[in-house]
């Protein structure tokens, strides 16, 4: 799930605010005509009544109030429609789709994340959301393997197993693929034991699970 630079002018959240609008743009339905009475010139055109707003996230409904106060807070207009948005991590996204962008966490915004939130099957859950292929790559291409399971992410990059300590960040792993011209860290899985682990900047973890399922992880 890698953070995404969006080349615009603005406060970060404007940035990935205005991402997902463009997504949205790109599918949605073009925007409504003015009506013309028969034999009216141009300016006798009687403009079509403006419809509701449809922006929906984690399946509610932003009311008028919400979106105004969103769209004069960061100087953007919100596209309609239908997003899920991770209060966690601050990751969001459309409906049925991958990440898109992150923006601040902790948004009182719609409801609560839908585990199928992003139509994933990979078996792997961040925050409650099971993540798509496309996330996933994103993921594996930063730590190496990732085991089915449930984790969490914070707005600070740290990540784990549910209930465990951070184990990687992955703003650090980001930045060090970078560095690395992109060919990501040291990540190893064994298919004969199931475990995994990753290796960069003289630390790491290996991590795998018991007799009884339980997931174990030593850091070092």
């Amino acid at each position: 799930m890698k953070a995404i630079e969006w080349r615009c002018r603005g406060t970060r959240l404007a940035c990935a605010l205005w991402a997902l609008s463009a997504a949205a743009a790109c599918s949605g339905d073009p925007a409504p005509a003015t009506k013309v009475a028969p034999g009216a010139g141009p300016r006798q055109a009687e403009a079509a009544p403006v419809p509701a707003r449809q922006v929906m996230v984690n399946g509610v409904h932003l009311d008028a109030a919400q979106l105004a106060e969103l769209e004069r807070r960061h100087g953007l207009q919100i596209v309609d429609g239908n997003y899920w948005y991770d209060r966690m991590s601050g990751a969001a996204g459309p409906v049925g789709g991958p990440t898109l962008a992150f923006i601040l966490p902790g948004l009182e915004l719609g409801g609560a994340l839908a585990p199928d939130a992003s139509a994933g099957d990979s078996g792997v859950f961040i925050n409650g959301r099971e993540l798509p292929d496309y996330d996933l790559v994103g993921l594996t291409r930063l730590v190496g393997y990732v085991a089915p399971g449930r984790y969490f992410l914070d707005a600070m990059g740290n990540a784990g197993p549910e209930g465990g300590p951070p184990v990687v960040n992955l703003v650090v792993a980001s930045r060090q693929a970078e560095a690395m011209g992109g060919t990501g860290s040291g990540g190893w899985y064994s298919s004969a034991t199931g475990a995994s682990g990753n290796e960069a900047g003289g630390s790491g973890y290996v991590m795998g699970k018991d007799g009884s399922g339980n997931t174990w992880i030593s850091s070092y």
